[in-house]
């Protein structure tokens, strides 16, 4: 009996452990869930996200905590994103943040909550990096790339996103 005990204490205080682990990464509130990351990225990963997206658009941005125009453009990301809530895309923002800057990352995902998927990037080749967005891609973030329902690049920008250009391009791949 004294075992068993032991054994649903032990059950108990895991089970607050990750509960409290999970609440604290995806509180959910009024404007939906926080997605502060889903742990890291790599090209493969990356790659097979880009196999697995069922048919849908997908929207694939790199930015960093550290890099000033990211910084200026994602309060804008996010609130194009839940503002224009593209049913026919997968959104996925990576960070190139390293464990220095990793602190400033999380603190900017809880604040702007993004409805979208966010990824802390771990890319040692850029060239592999590249050829999953842009080839053309010469690695300057903020960057967005937007794929149609086949993985066809039909849009990329570096820098800070002009959101009309954007939408622009999304419905044009998706009329047609």
């Amino acid at each position: 009996m004294r075992t068993l005990i032991v054994i649903v204490a032990v059950a108990l205080v895991a089970l607050g452990i990750t509960w409290g682990v999970m609440s604290e990464h995806h509180k959910e509130t009024p404007a939906g869930p926080a997605r502060v990351a889903y742990g890291h990225l790599d090209a493969d990963g990356l790659k097979e996200i880009k196999e697995t997206s069922g048919g849908k658009h997908l929207v694939v941005h790199l930015w960093a905590s550290w890099c000033p125009h990211c910084v200026a453009e994602f309060p804008d990301f996010v609130k194009f994103f839940k503002k224009n809530k593209l049913d026919d895309a997968r959104v996925v923002a990576i960070s190139f943040d390293r464990d220095e800057t990793i602190k400033d990352y999380e603190k900017l995902l809880r604040k702007h909550r993004p409805s979208f998927e966010n990824f802390h990037g771990r890319f040692h080749d850029l060239e592999a990096l590249k050829e999953l967005t842009d080839p053309a891609w010469e690695g300057g973030i903020p960057a967005t790339f937007l794929f149609d329902e086949n993985r066809k690049l039909v849009f990329s920008h570096s820098g800070i996103l002009d959101f009309d250009e954007f939408l622009k391009a999304f419905e044009k791949s998706s009329n047609k």
